[in-house]
């Protein structure tokens, strides 16, 4: 990977935003100063999902200290207390802001931090569509590093590279049994979410059950948020390369699957053509 980082290269979105994402990532970089596109998905990752990585992975005197720790380290600005995320579900707590406004008062930020917990989880599938909307304005060149010598595309391939350098097979072998059952509801999870679906759809079980298995191929989302969590201490290496072996499972099986589908159903998933 290069010597430069997705987090060093700072960007800026070019001409105008052609959707509301565009439109949110652009006020994202008019709001803030060296905005970087690992800044970006942190936004959008917010944006979806919230609090949720922290939630979800440490227990609350863990993040009580978490809390305490950052807001103590953590100068008083005059800036606005909260941040709109896109979407209006979650707002972001600018904690220079805070701590100008309530002083090193962390028991009631850790209060408004733990009210996440009360909102429905919105599922990652969310992300990775934003996730996609981002590389593909890296690709067509919408979004560029402010200095015209940074490669953004081929940093963005590095990034997900370094997901294969972090990876460690050893802790594969030691927890099969994690494998297996991470991978089982990765797969069971969409087919038997998309079947239920079945009331509300004018597709038949069998379109939906391709359905569920091309859910599994779009592997970036779980890529990212494994490797974020895992640089930020939030998840040990063996809980890592088991998310990681899970996205490459589950995106690498779609394809088989979906070849052998056709050819079992010619024309399967074809409006016209009735299937049972």
């Amino acid at each position: 990977m290069s010597a430069e980082s997705l987090a060093s290269i700072k960007i800026k979105l070019e001409g105008k935003a052609e959707d509301e994402l565009g439109e949110a990532i652009k006020l994202h970089l008019e709001t803030h100063r060296d905005v970087t596109l690992i800044d970006v998905i942190k936004f959008l990752y917010q944006s979806v999902l919230g609090s949720f990585h922290l939630l979800d992975h440490m227990t609350e005197s863990e993040i009580e200290t978490w809390i305490n720790k950052n807001l103590a380290a953590t100068q008083p600005e005059k800036e606005p207390l909260t941040e709109k995320l896109y979407g209006d579900k979650w707002v972001r707590v600018n904690l220079g802001a805070f701590k100008q406004k309530y002083g090193d008062d962390h028991k009631l930020l850790i209060k408004l931090f733990m009210k996440g917990k009360e909102e429905k989880r919105t599922l990652t599938t969310e992300f990775s569509a934003k996730l996609d909307s981002l590389l593909k304005l890296v690709v067509t060149g919408k979004i560029r590093p402010l200095n015209s010598n940074s490669d953004l595309p081929g940093l963005v391939i590095g990034f997900f590279a370094n997901v294969g350098i972090n990876f460690d097979f050893n802790s594969l072998s030691m927890n099969t049994v994690l494998l297996i059952g991470t991978v089982a509801i990765a797969f069971l999870g969409k087919i038997f979410g998309t079947l239920i679906v079945k009331p509300a759809s004018n597709l038949s079980l069998k379109q939906l059950y391709y359905v569920g298995w091309a859910m599994n191929s779009r592997g970036a989302a779980e890529l990212v948020i494994a490797l974020v969590a895992f640089r930020f201490g939030l998840i040990p290496i063996e809980i890592f390369s088991v998310l990681v072996a899970m996205a490459m499972i589950t995106t690498l099986t779609f394809p088989f699957v979906l070849s052998r589908g056709i050819k079992k159903n010619p024309g399967i998933m074809d409006e016209k053509t009735p299937i049972t």
